[in-house]
């Protein structure tokens, strides 16, 4: 039998297809990293049911995760991400606050989070995402321990810049050119989370820009992005 060709706009409908999927398998992995947070913060709400802060915490996870589920349901109806201003070191720290039981006690975590910040304009939901994706990423290549260090820093320009670094195992070649979406997880049985495709046309969504490169140690990856103020 003679495979009847694809024209172009199915062609494209099939590209658009398979990005959709990638997204809703990276989305619902990631809505898993909030479920599993939620999971640890109401395993200790259970020991101290009047504990405020704990309080705090589960109700945060609980609105980012509505944010991502927003987030995909918008892409899927064709909307443009609702951009305002962002504290993106608040944001980095709620974030961090959330994976905290996610990540393996042997790892140290270290934050640099300058202050006066100059705000940045973007999506919320999907900047989480971003570093929720990139700190998860960075944790994985480090099974056996070390340092996963954040910074959140001004650069006396019209940009913010944003730092995540590991001591890690650090990270194929084919991943650092992946752009189409699949998964930055490099070892089976790891995490997969939206992918480096995804998170670079995050930063372009926000008209910044995103760096990955080995540390100048030989040991570990650094990740950059900067972003634009408000």
């Amino acid at each position: 039998m003679v495979k009847k060709p694809m024209t172009g706009t199915e062609s494209d409908e099939g590209d658009q297809e398979r990005l959709l999927g990638r997204i809703a398998a990276g989305v619902a992995h990631d809505l898993n990293n909030y479920l599993c947070a939620m999971d640890g913060l109401l395993a200790l709400l259970e020991a101290a049911p009047n504990d405020i802060e704990l309080i705090r915490r589960a109700r945060v996870s609980i609105e980012q995760g509505m944010r991502l589920a927003g987030s995909l349901v918008g892409y899927v109806c064709g909307e443009s991400p609702r951009f305002s201003v962002v504290d993106l070191g608040a944001l980095v720290n709620r974030t961090l606050a959330l994976v905290a039981r996610v990540v393996s006690p042997d790892i140290t975590v270290r934050v640099d989070i300058a202050a006066p910040l100059p705000a940045v304009r973007g999506s919320a939901s999907e900047l989480e995402q971003l570093v929720l994706n990139l700190v998860l990423n960075a944790a994985d290549a480090m099974p056996d321990g070390g340092e996963l260090a954040v910074r959140v820093q001004p650069t006396g320009g019209a940009v913010v810049y944003l730092e995540i670094s590991d001591t890690g195992v650090g990270m194929p070649a084919a991943a650092l050119v992946t752009s189409d979406g699949r998964t930055a997880s490099t070892r089976p049985g790891r995490r997969a989370g939206l992918g480096l495709g995804i998170v670079r046309r995050v930063i372009e969504q926000h008209g910044g820009s995103l760096e990955i490169a080995p540390r100048i140690d030989g040991r570990g990856t650094v990740v950059w992005a900067l972003l634009p103020t408000a």
